[in-house]
């Protein structure tokens, strides 16, 4: 069971972080600025087992960094994903948008639609 919760969590994660990032905020004069204050970096892992990384109960330390990032942020126990497939997730991730409007439904031979505004063209258009 653990196994096949992994990349679920770690898109989970993804779509939370990306979902903090979006939510309108009150504007604030110490509000961070696009560019100069931060910069953002988004990982995703393709075939990593959650049975197989320290943070979720693996012994041997081969997952420090990653076990790391855990301790000092957020972590999830569950998450549901939108589709089981590499391509169609990580389209989602970056379009926010289900495989049924964005139409990458396998791992190949898909592009995505240019109607859809991906996650760097958003970054891009707020100064990053």
């Amino acid at each position: 069971m653990k196994k096949k919760i992994l990349v679920p969590v770690l898109i989970l994660i993804v779509s939370a972080i990306l979902i903090f990032i979006f939510l309108p905020k009150k504007p604030s004069s110490s509000r961070l600025r696009a560019g100069q204050d931060y910069n953002v970096i988004l990982v995703t892992i393709d075939t990593l087992r959650a049975d197989r990384v320290g943070c979720y109960g693996y012994a041997p330390d081969v997952t420090p960094t990653i076990d790391r990032w855990a301790a000092q942020g957020v972590r999830f126990a569950e998450c549901i994903s939108q589709t089981p497939l590499t391509l169609p997730s990580h389209t989602t991730i970056m379009t926010g948008t289900l495989p049924i409007y964005h139409g990458v439904r396998d791992n190949g031979g898909f592009v995505v639609p240019d109607k859809l505004e991906t996650l760097a063209e958003s970054y891009k258009s707020a100064g990053f």
